[in-house]
């Protein structure tokens, strides 16, 4: 009875991934593919340029924050109460 309750609960714990189809593979990475050349096209070709000018300024690219405010998290407690 031990042994069967022990397999089951063995049986459970692994994770069932689907089969996916080569065709549908192939599909998702050139989806993949054409969106990262998209998005470094447009970081190369408007906001990196802009990057580089606004730091030229003294105003260097800070990632993150909202305008030119940063906000530390420091707990992720609801403030409403």
């Amino acid at each position: 009875m031990g042994f069967l309750m022990l397999a089951l609960t063995v049986q459970s714990v692994f994770a069932q991934y689907p089969e996916v189809p080569k065709e549908d593979q192939q599909k998702a990475e050139a989806m993949l593919e054409a969106a990262m050349r998209r998005s470094d096209s447009i970081w190369n070709n408007f906001a990196y340029p802009i990057v580089k000018e606004e730091a030229r300024h003294g105003r260097p690219y800070v990632p993150g924050g909202r305008g030119k405010r940063v906000t530390a998290v420091t707990s992720l407690a609801d403030s409403s109460g």
